[in-house]
């Protein structure tokens, strides 16, 4: 059964979307209004085998004006309620479901976009990517680190090699420690 989601912004009227979801066929149709209960009403009239039909992915989650954390997470919740009801999300925009296992990746997307990252297939947080150094410049941070001639720390991380940061240092080499034979 497609059970249809609709939340009204400016972009995305509630004419513009129920006129999609009527075209893929919903049986029954929610329609969001002042309070936000209605999408949980929605998730758990849901039953196994169902499609939750919205017309684009992100009216699933909490608009940024009402909730302090970014509504991608609240998107990710949505989405694994509505996964662990054993029913399936379809956009009605792009014709993309949940169901389909290439589609998964949506899943997949915004659990790293959330920070709730699972450590199979080496999946790496969203970020910037870390940055990457030749064995001279790590050669030449470990010299610097580990020299006596500079008594501080500020000055051992003022000869590293550009981007080479204080806190990869001591990820790298642990903590300084100043030698007694000076």
């Amino acid at each position: 059964m497609n059970i249809g989601y609709i939340r009204p912004i400016k972009r995305y009227t509630e004419a513009g979307q129920r006129e999609a979801l009527d075209a893929v066929g919903c049986e029954q149709v929610y329609v969001e209004g002042e309070d936000r209960e209605t999408l949980s009403e929605a998730i758990q009239c849901l039953r196994k085998g169902d499609a939750l039909v919205v017309h684009r992915l992100f009216l699933l989650a909490e608009p940024k004006r009402t909730t302090k954390d970014r509504p991608r997470k609240s998107l990710w919740i949505h989405l694994r309620a509505i996964e662990a009801k054993g029913a399936t999300v379809f956009e009605a925009s792009t014709g993309r479901s949940s169901k389909d296992k290439r589609d998964c990746i949506l899943f997949d997307a915004i659990e790293r976009l959330s920070g709730n990252v699972s450590a199979e297939n080496g999946a790496q947080s969203a970020g910037r990517p870390p940055k990457v150094f030749t064995d001279d410049e790590l050669a030449q941070a470990k010299a610097a680190w580990e020299s006596i001639k500079h008594s501080t720390v500020a000055e051992a991380v003022s000869h590293f090699p550009h981007g080479f940061s204080q806190a990869r240092a001591y990820a790298l080499w642990g903590a300084r420690y100043k030698s007694d034979d000076k």
